[in-house]
């Protein structure tokens, strides 16, 4: 089939030998076109973690479960609950609101305090004024 044993596209030898030569085996260690090893994510910069993404294309070369760090935070995109803020990368009670702008962060109903009393402003009858929180009459005042 193809002269030398190695088949120019897929890489590896031109047989069937069930040992998963071609571009999807990661583990393989045949090279590909151009002598480059395949699964080392296309590149000549290996990749430690085993995970399909070069070593110099990888945020974390050494963990198989992140490959990218949009924001520039130092937290993977996969484990980043805000992946394109880097102010942001944990929301704990799952509000939306991110742990570092959130007056509230364990608490899913709440997340902002105005007039800084710390009754959140949902449960605060008078958000804007700190020595009031509570109308126990109801008159709005």
């Amino acid at each position: 089939m193809f002269e030398g044993g190695d088949d120019p596209i897929l890489g590896g030898d031109d047989t069937d030998s069930g040992s998963g030569d071609g571009p999807t085996d990661f583990n393989d260690t045949d090279s590909g076109a151009g002598g480059t090893p395949i699964g080392d994510g296309g590149d000549s910069g290996g990749d430690a973690d085993g995970d399909g993404v070069a070593d110099n294309k990888d945020a974390f070369p050494n963990d198989p479960t992140e490959t990218a760090d949009t924001d520039g935070d130092g937290v993977g995109d996969n484990a980043d609950d805000f992946p394109t803020d880097p102010n942001e990368d944990t929301d704990s009670d799952e509000d939306g609101v991110g742990d570092n702008a959130d007056d509230f962060p364990t608490d899913p109903n709440e997340d902002t305090d105005t007039d800084g009393d710390g009754v959140g402003d949902n449960a605060d009858d008078f958000p804007t004024y700190p020595n009031e929180d509570t109308d126990t009459d109801g008159d709005g005042v």
